[in-house]
């Protein structure tokens, strides 16, 4: 069901409930899983800056598109793409995501913490760890 909240023009409030999730997903991570802590991060990709500040950024290597959440565990790379119930990828998304692909790397779209605990409880149990 969607949310109200969810439908403003803006964006705005999409964004919010996509960080929330992210948050949410961020803090189960660091607070039930230690040796995971600084195996994983949040790529802050989408903060707004004066031109100035997003040409060096770009020049420092910001990428738009990239996954959201990065968590890397026994040797692989997991890549988190947040999405709100109606939340749509940008063309800059589409673009990465399919680079990402064609090099082997699986993009796991999350709509909600429910999914982001079942697929790390999955990931976990094939490692025999809870």
């Amino acid at each position: 069901m969607k949310n109200s909240e969810d439908l403003k023009e803006d964006g705005q409030n999409i964004n919010k409930s996509e960080d929330k999730i992210l948050s949410e997903c961020h803090l189960y991570i660091w607070n039930n899983f230690p040796e995971l802590r600084y195996c994983s991060w949040h790529v802050a990709n989408e903060r707004k800056t004066t031109k100035l500040q997003g040409a060096i950024l770009k020049a420092k290597g910001l990428v738009p598109g990239v996954p959201d959440y990065v968590l890397n565990f026994k040797g692989k790379t997991y890549y988190f793409e947040m999405k709100s119930s109606i939340g749509v990828f940008s063309d800059n998304q589409k673009k990465c995501h399919a680079a990402m692909k064609l090099q082997g790397f699986e993009v796991i779209i999350i709509r909600n913490f429910d999914e982001f605990e079942k697929y790390l409880t999955n990931l976990l149990t094939k490692f025999n760890i809870n």
